[in-house]
């Protein structure tokens, strides 16, 4: 792995302005063994819901101090992937490709995967398969370049050197704009617009 190749945090089902970051850049990789940080970006992600922000998170085993991202292991005590999905259908239903796109979906959350790098992943690749891009490549920190990242970007999983573009959401007319939210956000709502959306971010 060429040494300026830049490591992007595994951020779940990431924001709008990580896949603008990721689309511009040439030489690119996500960093598996990302210290591990919880009530974070690498276990949540925002959506623009009818009453305002939404949290999704995938619930995980208790983790050893000073953990990395892939030693995480998943928590099924609850069956949070049919909450995920129930949400997201009823959040989504009214956008303009969402019916077109929740097969997919659907497909994703019907796995069981043990550790969360994995879901991570197959999340990240879901929307990317959607954008018509590569996978990813996965890296460690010995061979990248850690993307410089602040406690609340670590938190929230955006990047504030990313100007936010805006779009039509589906509770814009209740909510006004909200910057910031996942990506399938922006593709559910723009479909086959949404790749110019982030080039252009």
């Amino acid at each position: 792995m060429p040494s300026n190749t830049k490591g992007f945090p595994p951020f779940l089902f990431p924001s709008t302005s990580w896949f603008s970051k990721w689309l511009k850049c040439p030489d690119k990789c996500i960093v598996t063994d990302w210290p591990w940080q919880k009530q974070s970006a690498f276990n949540r992600f925002y959506i623009d819901g009818p009453n305002g922000q939404q949290i999704l998170t995938v619930p995980v085993k208790h983790p050893e101090k000073d953990a990395l991202a892939s030693q995480i292991q998943i928590s099924y005590h609850t069956d949070w992937p049919s909450l995920h999905l129930k949400t997201l259908h009823s959040t989504y239903n009214n956008s303009p490709f969402y019916e077109f796109l929740q097969n997919n979906l659907e497909d994703l959350y019907k796995n069981r995967p043990v550790y969360l790098i994995e879901f991570i992943i197959q999340s990240i690749d879901l929307c990317l398969y959607w954008l018509k891009e590569k996978k990813t490549e996965r890296c460690d920190q010995k061979t990248c370049k850690l993307l410089q990242l602040t406690d609340i970007e670590l938190k929230k999983g955006f990047f504030n050197d990313e100007k936010t573009r805006e779009y039509t959401q589906v509770f814009s007319y209740k909510n006004g704009f909200m910057p910031n939210v996942s990506c399938l956000d922006l593709i559910f709502n723009e479909g086959p617009l949404a790749k110019a959306h982030l080039i252009d971010f």
